[in-house]
């Protein structure tokens, strides 16, 4: 029959009863240190984005000033969607066809990929650039984004990309 539990089952029952009381506090603690160091983790990469060159605020004014928005642009030179990027490039960095250059997400992911490129290039070639400050960086790199690397790295800034940079505000 299924009477009162006697003593020893009580003291059983007490025992069991507190070590998953115990886990379930451990596993509490786990979860409590695992979600504030996510957030650490959070606020980190919140705060290296801000200081990236390369950010989705510097991505985001790429696509107005090269398509204003429009996913399906091409330009003159066969550069395709939100950050009108070659066909050349569009190879160069990544081995899917250029017709996903239309997708907006795929082309904001190219076109990051070859912005953080140039970054790294323009880094290593030209001088002085760890004494720069953000804008100057960015300016350079908008440079070789819209007239190319080698022109970027020489201080070269042709007309037509003057007008780029001012739409950007550049002078």
């Amino acid at each position: 029959d299924y009477g009162e539990p006697s003593a020893v089952e009580m003291l059983e029952i007490k025992a069991e009863t507190e070590k998953m009381e115990e886990m379930v506090r451990a596993q509490n603690e786990i979860n409590r240190r695992q979600y504030a160091f996510l957030q650490a983790q959070a606020l980190k990469r919140s705060r290296e984005e801000k200081r990236a060159l390369v950010n989705d605020e510097l991505i985001k004014r790429i696509v107005e000033i090269e398509s204003s928005g429009n996913a399906r642009a091409v330009g003159s030179s066969g550069e395709r969607g939100l950050m009108q990027i070659m066909p050349e490039t569009w190879k160069a960095m990544t081995d899917l066809s250029f017709d996903y250059a239309f997708d907006p997400v795929r082309n904001r992911e190219v076109g990051r990929k070859f912005c953080n490129y140039l970054e790294e290039k323009l880094s290593c070639k030209v001088e002085g650039w760890s004494e720069m400050d953000m804008k100057e960086r960015e300016k350079l790199l908008l440079v070789a984004y819209n007239a190319g690397e080698g022109r970027a790295i020489r201080g070269e800034i042709p007309g037509s990309t003057r007008k780029y940079l001012e739409k950007y505000g550049h002078n």
